[in-house]
């Protein structure tokens, strides 16, 4: 079993607005900290669990929503760290844009060699 840290690093722009920006990151519907823990946890989907290293992988879904009114476009989403970062990708986030409540998602991909 290997534990690997998924780093999520996002850049948030605002378009015209002074109200401070803030978007939520969810996995299996449970909102993932921004507490900058590292701890994988089952509950939110970060927790990729074990994979045969010959033969498996796995894919999470993660959501990310805008939870202000303001517009906000997304970037940066390509990151990963731990120890063994070559064994995770992830798919670029469909809608970059997103309105006010707006949400959208991505895919992590835990693919051990």
């Amino acid at each position: 079993m290997r534990k690997i840290l998924y780093t999520l690093i996002l850049v948030v722009f605002a378009f015209g607005v002074a109200e401070a920006q803030s978007i939520q990151v969810t996995g299996l519907g449970n909102v993932i900290p921004g507490d900058g823990s590292n701890t994988p946890v089952v509950t939110d989907d970060t927790d990729f669990g074990i994979v045969n290293v010959s033969s498996g992988s796995v894919t999470h879904t993660f959501t990310i929503t805008n939870t202000t009114a303001a517009d906000i476009v997304l970037t940066g989403l390509n990151s990963i760290s731990g120890s063994n970062p070559g064994d995770f990708s992830q798919t670029n986030i469909v809608n970059p844009l997103l309105t006010g409540g707006q949400s959208t998602t991505f895919t992590v991909t835990f693919d051990p060699n």
